[in-house]
């Protein structure tokens, strides 16, 4: 017992975020296809999983392109770096790795060097038939929350290989090769964090994606360094003004279908400061665009069930998942945000659409008074509770939802002006 409480990492009493940590039990067994890979294991969590063999030979070919593109650099430079890195990347996961000391880094230097040659791949534009059958899978697979090493070890791995490449320089860092091909990149900003401040890829992605909401810079160290984000409720008055709603089970808003009939519109969002970015202003939600593909779902499962370890207030990734929860109920609401262009389906059904939302709900857990989106659903509730806007919606439904009601309303009103004229001129005149 004394052996392995001093194998323990990290101090007594000392709280230390998990950095590298397997889904709750909780969370896996709604769906396991959105944790587990499809195509290639990173790390140790998933590593020999036989029906991930093929590309766990394959890894081997990558290695030798990789290695090809610094010919100064040996295997064995690489792999002494890795060696001397075991101890720390072993404190990174939140349980006993059984891999031997060989085995393991062995592992850190396949998997390490897979990642960039990946990404270096993309970046040259080099056919590899692989990864052209496989691209969306193994995409996705290097955003899996339970599929990463740790991000020292990839910039280890990066800065031996470029040391000696002439063609490797500031204007190529690690950060800026491997953010280019995140999905929607080109809505990312161009602050760049320190390689120090990232865990892992996912990290590295969630840290671009809500860089602009939360100004999220770390999530190492105690809580007081990164905690409590108290500098986000004056960017957003609605916080301020709001707060903690002492009816907690109210706190709740129509789904889509609904906030439609009572006068609501929904409108694409084309200029936003960040992935979650969603408004209500003058009876009108804004939304970024969201598509939805198998390899994005997954992803932003993952994202969700990541948050749960951040010690934030606003989890913003949790709280846009109930979110959408609450405003998609079933397949009409998805056709209303198509129609809007909100949403582009790519899941061949408006049912898997409502499905995925509904299933995204219940992959994190929040306390509803550090909801992100507290005050935008009190406002939204607020405004479906008058009476006027719900009226001239049924009035633009029922009368002007064609051309020929349009006209029929426009001939009719016009008919009866002209009758009143017609009558008041002639008793006018009598």
């Amino acid at each position: 017992m004394q052996e392995r409480l001093a194998l323990l990492p990290g101090d007594a009493r000392k709280y230390e975020p998990l950095k590298l940590f397997r889904v709750p039990a909780c969370f896996r067994e709604a769906n396991k296809v959105m944790y587990e890979p499809l195509e290639v294991s990173i790390g140790p969590y998933h590593h020999g999983t036989e029906s991930l063999r093929s590309m766990e030979e394959y890894k081997w070919k990558v290695l030798r392109d990789f290695l090809s593109r610094n010919p100064d650099v040996g295997l064995d430079v690489y792999l002494l770096e890795m060696k001397n890195m075991e101890a720390d990347a072993r404190k990174w996961y939140g349980e006993s790795i059984n891999l031997g000391s060989d085995e393991f880094v062995m592992m850190l230097v396949l998997d390490g060097c897979f990642i960039i040659e990946y990404f270096l791949k993309r970046e040259n534009s080099e056919f590899d038939a692989f990864f052209g059958v496989a691209g969306w899978s193994v995409k996705s697979d290097l955003l899996l929350l339970e599929n990463q090493i740790p991000f020292f070890v990839i910039h280890k791995l990066f800065s031996v290989h470029a040391s000696l490449n002439v063609e490797c320089n500031e204007n190529c860092s690690l950060l800026k090769l491997v953010v280019r091909y995140f999905p929607g990149s080109a809505t990312f900003t161009h602050s760049k964090p320190s390689c120090k401040e990232i865990n892992h890829l996912l990290h590295l992605f969630y840290w671009y994606l809500t860089f602009n909401a939360t100004k999220i810079h770390s999530i190492i160290g105690t809580p007081e360094e990164y905690g409590t984000f108290s500098g986000i409720e004056s960017r957003y008055s609605w916080l301020e003004s709001t707060g903690k709603n002492d009816k907690q089970e109210d706190i709740t808003v129509p789904c889509v279908t609904e906030l439609h009939e009572a006068g609501v519109k929904f409108r694409l969002k084309k200029n936003f400061s960040h992935y979650f970015d969603i408004t209500f202003e003058n009876g009108i939600i804004e939304l970024p665009l969201n598509v939805l593909n198998k390899p994005w779902c997954r992803i932003l499962t993952n994202i969700v069930t990541f948050e749960q370890n951040l010690p934030m207030k606003f989890r913003i990734g949790t709280s846009y998942a109930q979110l959408m929860d609450l405003l998609v109920n079933n397949e009409k609401d998805v056709v209303l945000l198509e129609q809007k262009g909100v949403i582009e389906n790519w899941l061949g059904s408006e049912e898997a659409a409502a499905a995925f939302f509904n299933q995204l709900g219940r992959c994190g857990i929040l306390d509803i008074g550090d909801h992100y989106f507290l005050g935008f659903m009190n406002d939204v509730r607020a405004y479906a509770r008058l009476p006027w806007p719900r009226y001239r919606a049924k009035l633009m439904h029922d009368y002007f939802n064609n051309p020929w009601s349009s006209i029929s309303i426009l001939a009719g009103g016009s008919l009866l002006v002209l009758t009143v004229v017609q009558t008041y001129y002639t008793i006018s005149h009598a």
